[in-house]
């Protein structure tokens, strides 16, 4: 950062199609599977979500975590849920 303008981010953004991340999210593993994400929205309110399949059903909790969070402490949290929950 310069002063307080942000320097430009140079990297690639990557999105999946639906249909790779359908196939993705439908695969077979061994084990148990987990997806996990976290966020921080503008306006200042981050959470997280853990989804996990148990059997041929897909089970989720969602947290909102409040105001006094950043992106990384949501991603955090997240992966923490996941570990307690597995």
């Amino acid at each position: 950062m310069l002063g307080s303008v942000p320097l430009p981010f140079e990297a690639e953004v990557i999105r999946e199609e639906r249909e790779k991340a359908m196939e993705e999210a439908t695969a077979q593993r061994p084990g148990l599977t987990m997806f996990t994400d976290g966020s921080r929205m503008e306006e200042g309110a981050a959470g997280y979500a853990v989804a996990w399949k148990e059997g041929q059903t897909w089970k989720g909790v969602k947290t909102h975590m409040g105001y006094n969070q950043e992106a990384f402490d949501a991603e955090c949290a997240a992966l923490t849920r996941a570990l307690d929950l597995a």
